[in-house]
């Protein structure tokens, strides 16, 4: 995998131009009142945050799964550890649906050291974004697919082309420089596929 790590930071470095040009400002300031509000108020019930959170992670779904979410989400910002699964199962319980990519975003918004798990972000890790198969399938193919992402990110992190994608956008953002090296390196894979912001 450290191979493919490597062409993969390559890829991203001989693209960054475009990538930034692609890479919309408002959402990157959306991001960051998200994170610097999560603690100052309660999520279950703050409409406005709910609303800026599903805009900005395209989080659908009925309203009793939104009101388990957001109470989730309210739930796991006071926990010491990240538990991928532990988040998964929460969100299985509660809509009877393997929803893999919230579960990491919630995750992410706790911890902002942690990655995405993101259909932008298989294509660009060339990880299969097959979503069928029973329950039981799908936790498990979630779950590995997150491991992947994680150990991706913590291979990534070695390489040192790792610093110099994370000093070009700190140049191309200085106001957002203060993101963590893992919520960049997200950013730059979200748009490294997109023709849309």
């Amino acid at each position: 995998m450290e191979n493919e790590v490597a062409d993969i930071l390559t890829e991203l470095r001989s693209n960054l131009p475009e990538i930034f040009k692609r890479m919309p400002v408002k959402r990157l300031a959306q991001y960051d009142r998200l994170q610097k509000t999560l603690h100052t108020t309660d999520v279950s019930v703050d409409s406005a945050y709910q609303r800026d959170f599903a805009d900005f992670y395209k989080l659908r779904g009925p309203q009793t799964f939104r009101q388990s979410y957001f109470a989730l989400l309210n739930v796991e910002k006071t926990e010491s550890d990240s538990d991928f699964l532990r988040v998964l199962q929460a969100i299985l319980d509660s809509c009877n649906q393997v929803h893999a990519s919230f579960a990491s975003k919630l995750l992410a918004t706790v911890n902002a050291n942690l990655p995405v798990y993101d259909s932008e972000v298989l294509k660009r890790l060339r990880l299969s974004n097959y979503a069928g198969g029973s329950v039981a399938a799908r936790m498990k193919r979630g779950t590995e697919r997150y491991q992947a992402i994680c150990r991706f990110h913590k291979l990534a992190k070695e390489e040192p082309l790792f610093s110099v994608l994370i000093a070009e956008f700190d140049t191309a953002f200085s106001e957002f420089a203060h993101f963590t090296g893992a919520k960049k390196l997200d950013l730059i894979l979200w748009q490294s596929n997109r023709t849309d912001a």
